[in-house]
């Protein structure tokens, strides 16, 4: 995860602060809900990506290629 290192260099409380303070406290239900609220913004990320991908671009096809 990028935010800690940055946040830490620069002294900006974040997430990645309340990650590394839940991780020095061993608040395991604070880093399994931070890593799950990672998690989904990762998806939703890659899913309006996708989507863009197949707007954008008429060659992409929904059905895929047969081999």
């Amino acid at each position: 995860m990028a935010a800690v290192p940055v946040e830490v260099t620069f002294s900006v409380q974040g997430v990645g602060q309340l990650l590394v303070q839940s991780a020095q406290a061993k608040d395991l239900p604070m880093i399994q809900c931070l890593a799950l609220v990672v998690a989904l913004i990762v998806m939703v990320v890659n899913l309006l990506t996708d989507v863009a991908y197949f707007v954008i671009d008429p060659r992409i096809s929904v059905r895929g290629r047969r081999s």
